[in-house]
């Protein structure tokens, strides 16, 4: 709801989408959001060109997938913005990591947000993330 309220028009943000890792073979992820770029058609498959947003929810059993490789591939397939949402301790607010801007493979920005802390980004579209807004 966070990224819905303030997408311009034509973007949507959508849950559980399968993005094709490799075209050539039936290897697949599932973000746990997925922010279509306008005029982007929903479908069975999708590539990584046909979004602006990529959002990975952590948990214990995934971290490791989503601090590394998806990190890397995400960033070598032109994503513009990959966010990693990392459930704190205790029941606190998580910290968002905001990933921006590829180049060359890797992304050139980081923006972390830690509970009680805010922040703006303007990737793919302009967005304050608050990671309290992000508890359940």
């Amino acid at each position: 709801m966070l990224i819905e309220a303030v997408a311009p028009p034509g973007w949507r943000a959508v849950p559980d989408l399968n993005v094709k890792i490799d075209l050539a073979d039936d290897d697949y992820w599932r973000p746990d959001i997925c922010v279509l770029r306008p005029n982007e058609k929903g479908g069975l498959w999708h590539t990584f060109d046909q979004f602006g947003l990529l959002v990975e929810i952590a948990s214990p059993s995934t971290t490791w997938l989503d601090d590394d490789e998806k990190l890397h591939v995400y960033a070598r397939q032109g994503v513009p913005a990959y966010w990693r949402v990392q459930a704190a301790v205790g029941g606190d607010a998580p910290t968002v990591y905001a990933h921006l801007n590829p180049s060359g493979g890797a992304y050139r920005d980081v923006v972390t947000v830690g509970p009680g802390e805010s922040a703006r980004v303007e990737v793919p579209f302009p967005v304050v993330i608050e990671a309290e807004r992000l508890t359940p």
